[in-house]
C-alpha cells in the first residue's frame, strides 16, 4: 500500500526571491549583489563606476547616475577585505611571543604597534 500526502502550498504574499528584500533585511548591511537587484545591473558594472575603472567610460552616464544615486540612498558601504585578500594585501603582521612580559619581547610588539 502506498500512501500519497498532498504537500501543502506555499502561504506567501511576496512571489519568490533568491534576493533578499532590502525592506524586510534593514539589519543587515546592503551588499554590491543587492545592489545589482536594486538597480537591475551586474554586480560588476557597480564595481566599476564606484572604483572609477577604466572600463566604466564604457557605461552610459544615466546609469552611473542611478548607482550613485542608489549608493546615497541605501547607504552602500563597500567591504575592503575581499579585495584586500584578492590582492594579497592586508597590511597584518603576525607577532608569536612566548613571554610578553619579556622586555625584548615588548619592544618588538610595541615598536611594530608605532610605525
Amino acid at each position: 500500500m502506498i500512501i500519497v500526502k498532498k504537500m501543502g502550498t506555499r502561504k506567501s504574499t511576496k512571489p519568490y526571491s533568491k534576493t533578499p528584500d532590502l525592506e524586510d533585511a534593514s539589519h543587515k548591511p546592503v551588499t554590491i549583489r543587492d545592489m545589482a537587484h536594486l538597480l537591475d545591473c551586474s554586480p560588476t558594472t557597480i564595481s566599476l563606476v564606484l572604483n572609477n575603472h577604466p572600463l566604466a567610460k564604457r557605461i552610459a552616464a544615466a546609469t552611473k547616475q542611478r548607482i550613485h544615486a542608489a549608493v546615497k540612498e541605501t547607504g552602500y558601504v563597500p567591504i575592503p577585505t575581499p579585495s584586500l585578500l584578492r590582492k594579497n594585501d592586508t597590511h597584518i603582521i603576525g607577532i608569536m611571543c612566548p613571554d610578553i612580559t619579556d622586555p625584548f619581547c615588548n619592544q618588538v610588539v610595541q615598536g611594530s604597534c608605532s610605525t
